[in-house]
């Protein structure tokens, strides 16, 4: 939950900001890019800023950014426009800043999947991976590096997919392969967007979703019904000692082979499209299609 900060609050908060100039963590199309303090400046109320990263992938900046940052351990946001003139990247500082408060916004949620030969799985949400990517999970993105060797190594797994996996996706995968809390589990929904879907599951369903003709996904979030016909991306197996995987079979629970199934949404409607988008990356839909 985002809370606008008044004019007072603003002015504090303003003026921490420009003395500390902490990391900022961008979200431009579907992608996050961070940024150190010593590649951005501050002056008018302007921030002027270098990425490598961003000029190399080419993102458009057609579409307003959100700009994430920390004060005492609390994340603010605000969103912007990003402009550049030769290398140099700015944008503007709003006078609308705001503290952000996290809160489960899958209240309700429910997920169902069928297959056309007859198989069906539900899954749900785990307390510490909420669908929506919160606030303060921007503030622990891994670093570029590994999100982009982890790209790297899903390319020999995905079936002719064109579609580009974001860093926020792969973040995702990232924070669960290297989970340190205790984390019991059955299958779980980990992430859901205009494009993905993933889903903590065995190896053996993602294998009968894999030789699937077809499969549908029904949806229910925030009091609103979706339902997409989806295609098999890719299966990762990884080995956690600290997130145990259960299969409920002829009632007892098993240890179970485990991993993240990567779906692709091939038919949905736009509008749902779009709910889902804005749900999960809090910007406004438009800037992945």
């Amino acid at each position: 939950m985002q809370i606008l900060l008044s004019r007072i609050e603003r002015e504090y908060i303003l003026h921490s900001f420009k003395n500390e100039t902490p990391e900022l963590n961008i979200l431009i199309s579907g992608n996050f890019y961070r940024i150190i303090k010593s590649d951005y400046q501050i002056s008018n109320d302007y921030i002027f800023f270098k990425s490598d990263e961003l000029e190399n992938d080419n993102t458009p900046l057609d579409n307003s950014a959100k700009v994430f940052f920390m004060h005492k351990d609390i994340p603010f946001s605000f969103t912007t426009d990003v402009e550049q003139k030769k290398d140099i990247y700015f944008c503007k500082i709003p006078e609308q800043l705001y503290k952000n408060k996290n809160e489960n916004n899958d209240k309700n949620f429910s997920f169902f999947l069928e297959t056309s030969n007859g198989f069906k799985m539900k899954a749900e949400t785990i307390k510490n991976f909420p669908i929506a990517y919160d606030e303060n999970e921007v503030m622990k993105i891994k670093s570029e590096k590994k999100l982009i060797k982890l790209r790297k190594d899903f390319a020999t797994l995905r079936k002719n997919n064109a579609t580009e996996l974001s860093k926020t996706l792969l973040n995702r995968i990232e924070r669960i392969r290297t989970y340190e809390d205790k984390l019991k589990i059955s299958t779980s929904m980990l992430f859901i967007d205009s494009e993905f879907i993933l889903i903590y599951c065995s190896e053996k369903q993602a294998h009968i979703i894999a030789t699937s003709i077809s499969t549908r996904v029904e949806i229910s979030l925030k009091e609103r019904n979706i339902t997409a016909s989806v295609g098999y991306d890719f299966f990762y197996s990884f080995t956690n000692k600290n997130i145990e995987f259960f299969t409920d079979t002829a009632k007892q629970m098993r240890n179970s082979l485990a991993g993240i199934v990567c779906l692709n949404i091939k038919k949905i409607q736009e509008e749902d499209k779009r709910f889902l988008h804005e749900h999960t990356h809090s910007e406004k839909y438009g800037s992945l299609s």
